[in-house]
């Protein structure tokens, strides 16, 4: 979540990211997230109340934060300013509320004077896709199945990519419809719930699993950064890169990051050491893991507000985090009590 926040961090106004590959975290989070998940479905496939539960869990931990921030930008902004960059029109709103902004609002360029204080949240819908129909196949599909799919997923993704890349090479819609769509850019969620079941697999011992996932994160994230890198160098792309490399790269780079992430992501599994456990159990870690999804759903909006005054990037990074942080212990910790009720 760091990563995102330092790519849409500015150092001054109109001098690109902090982080010009930080977009990059959004493709571990769905990584995470897709482990994260299917690991919770799979441990729970027997309880007789599992889709209820899952269900109830995710909404009290995601739809509280989510929906108080489109009723400060739909109901209370209009009413503390008239500022365009800020207001939404009416006929936006709906796709905000079902989260399927992502699929119909793709082409929406914030040049044509939209506002994007909401443009980062097509990410969360498509995780809420993801939980719509991800839990019904983990229920009625057996294993072997839902392997074969996700695999079948991680192939068609970056072929269904190069085909719409190769039709419009350069088109900025292309780009949208390419970087948001759920289907074109499922790689990290299908890879993360793939890892889910091999760590479970009786078949995959942790020696095995820890040193695929090496070969994996040595080799595809170093390839990875290089190429985005020799990209910013060469075209000064700062972004997912659909232009003007040829479509190959862009089809192939959700793929790669994700498959690069998994493996991190296997090693930390299988790995014991008393450094690690320090980093990713410490106080400051677990506070920062707590407050991580205020962090990204406030973090643009709070940079959007303080851009026009200039402030120093610590200051925004200060600003959001404090935002985050009274959120989490007024707002989201009181939702989260009643997550005892569904076990």
């Amino acid at each position: 979540m760091i990563f995102v926040l330092l790519f849409h961090l500015e150092w001054s106004q109109g001098s690109g990211p902090v982080l010009t590959s930080g977009w990059a975290g959004v493709d571990l989070f769905f990584v995470l997230s897709g482990f994260l998940i299917t690991g919770i479905l799979l441990e729970t496939r027997d309880h007789p109340r599992r889709i209820r539960n899952f269900f109830a869990r995710r909404v009290l931990r995601i739809f509280p934060l989510y929906y108080f921030v489109l009723f400060l930008l739909f109901v209370v902004a209009p009413f503390l300013t008239s500022d365009p960059s800020i207001l939404y029109p009416n006929e936006e709103k709906p796709f905000y509320l079902l989260y399927v902004q992502n699929l119909f609002l793709p082409l929406i360029k914030a040049t044509e004077g939209y506002s994007v204080y909401l443009s980062h949240t097509w990410s969360l819908a498509i995780e809420e896709q993801y939980y719509l129909v991800w839990p019904w196949l983990v229920l009625f599909l057996p294993r072997r199945l839902l392997v074969t799919l996700l695999v079948l997923v991680l192939v068609a993704a970056p072929i269904a990519r190069y085909q719409l890349l190769s039709a419009s090479p350069g088109a900025w819609t292309e780009y949208w419809l390419v970087y948001r769509n759920t289907l074109l850019h499922i790689d990290g969620l299908a890879i993360g719930s793939l890892l889910a079941f091999v760590v479970r697999s009786k078949a995959a011992t942790a020696r095995t699993v820890r040193n695929v996932s090496a070969v994996l994160a040595l080799v595809a994230l170093p390839y990875a950064f290089w190429k985005l890198n020799e990209l910013r160098v060469d075209f000064n792309i700062t972004h997912y890169p659909y232009m003007p490399v040829g479509p190959w790269v862009g089809a192939t780079t959700f793929t790669i990051l994700s498959i690069g992430f998994c493996g991190l992501l296997g090693v930390v599994l299988t790995h014991s050491s008393r450094s690690l456990d320090w980093i990713l159990g410490n106080p400051i870690s677990v506070w920062i893991g707590s407050i991580s999804y205020g962090l990204y759903v406030y973090h643009f909006p709070v940079f959007l507000l303080l851009r026009p005054y200039e402030v120093h990037p610590l200051l925004a990074l200060a600003t959001t985090f404090s935002v985050a942080a009274l959120s989490w212990y007024l707002l989201e910790k009181p939702f989260l009590r009643l997550k005892s009720r569904f076990v």
